[in-house]
């Protein structure tokens, strides 16, 4: 993974916890959510986009790429995120 990406992450994360907590009227209160439901959905922004690569889901279409052949055609990215995401979680 890249510097640029942990980075992308990171941002995603703080502004997903500054939505759901900051605030008489955050996200968290008006919708009622759990603990967990708040750790789940930070551990989400955090994963969301793991692993990029840079590029989009039509390079790796129109490449057929490793991951287009691994993930197929619909939604390359966001399949990959999600397996390599879940192998790290998996793993801890």
């Amino acid at each position: 993974m890249s510097y640029h990406n942990d980075l992308h992450n990171l941002d995603v994360a703080q502004m997903t916890y500054i939505l759901l907590k900051t605030g008489p009227d955050s996200l968290a209160i008006q919708l009622r959510l759990a603990p967990l439901e708040i750790v789940a959905t930070i551990t989400a922004a955090l994963c969301h986009d793991y692993g990029h690569d840079g590029f989009n889901n039509g390079y790796h279409v129109a490449t057929q790429s490793a991951r287009f052949l691994a993930y197929g055609g619909d939604g390359v990215q966001e399949k990959f995120h999600f397996a390599e995401s879940f192998k790290l979680i998996e793993e801890t």
